[in-house]
């Protein structure tokens, strides 16, 4: 078998070591969606401490093999219907997301080069394979019981920096869900700015309009879409004024509001270094 799994030639090495995704949890704490069975591009990018950039060049440049793998790309839609608890996960606006099953995850790390992590995967691999690796069983319970604690300690490692990552997320969330009352557009977008997400009132507006919230009616004015209402995303304040001249009551249209559950789903949608 060749030893450099990341060559173009070794398509072959890779499909016939790709059923050995437990190698997966000897080199890390993967992240994966409700279900233990899917992962997006941000989940791999953190296992193999790669940019996200480099996961999609991986799997653009090796696509045929990924699709054997399971990998595909669902709309933003077919996501949410997929997991029912996506309203609490920290997901990007994108319109489309990337799922990839454990054995495509594993074939990142076939493929990286520039990765220590993706390294250590195709060491296990290949020790494995050629029978290099001390077999378990010939291991003293001292061993065993050291090698055990060492995979726990990453383990905890791994998970207590991604606590520490979500703690200041987690609260401002909480601000949010506490919060009484819906807001303008406005005000919203001066909240989702405090809560480190960089947005201004017409920045909102093209959010809420490209996620199908609200629409421009004909007469220029935000309307709301009865999706967003039904949902809680988004309410409507009624408006009216007096006829200057007639003294008479005249109906304006609503104001469009930001509820405090949209707040918090625009929170976990958008990333925190600001909306383009």
């Amino acid at each position: 078998m060749s030893t450099d799994l990341t060559v173009a030639g070794a398509r072959a090495e890779r499909d016939a070591l790709a059923p050995r995704t437990d190698v997966l949890d000897k080199v890390g704490v993967l992240r994966t969606l409700p279900g233990d069975l899917h992962v997006t591009t941000e989940m791999v990018a953190e296992f193999y401490e790669v940019s996200i950039d480099v996961i999609r060049q991986t799997v653009v440049r090796n696509r045929d093999e990924f699709d054997t793998d399971g990998y595909r790309v669902v709309t933003r839609s077919a996501f949410r219907a997929m997991f029912e608890e996506s309203d609490k996960l920290s997901l990007s606006s994108a319109s489309s997301f990337a799922l990839f099953s454990r054995r495509a995850v594993l074939r990142v790390g076939m493929l990286l080069r520039d990765s220590p992590v993706a390294r250590r995967v195709r060491d296990y691999l290949l020790d494995t394979e050629s029978g290099a690796r001390t077999p378990v069983s010939s291991l003293s319970d001292d061993e065993l019981i050291d090698r055990a604690l060492q995979v726990s300690a990453r383990r905890v490692a791994a998970l207590t920096e991604r606590v520490a990552e979500l703690e200041p997320q987690a609260e401002v969330a909480a601000k949010l869900l506490d919060a009484e009352g819906d807001l303008s557009v406005r005000d919203a977008a001066q909240s989702l700015t405090r809560a480190g997400i960089t947005t201004g009132q017409q920045r909102l507006f093209a959010e809420l309009a490209e996620r199908g919230w609200i629409f421009r009616a004909g007469d220029g004015r935000w309307r709301v879409m009865q999706y967003a209402i039904e949902h809680g995303y988004m309410s409507v304040l009624p408006q009216s004024h007096y006829h200057p001249k007639t003294g008479e009551l005249v109906l304006d249209p609503p104001q469009p509001r930001v509820t405090p559950k949209g707040l918090q789903r625009l929170l976990s949608d958008l990333p925190q270094d600001g909306m383009a």
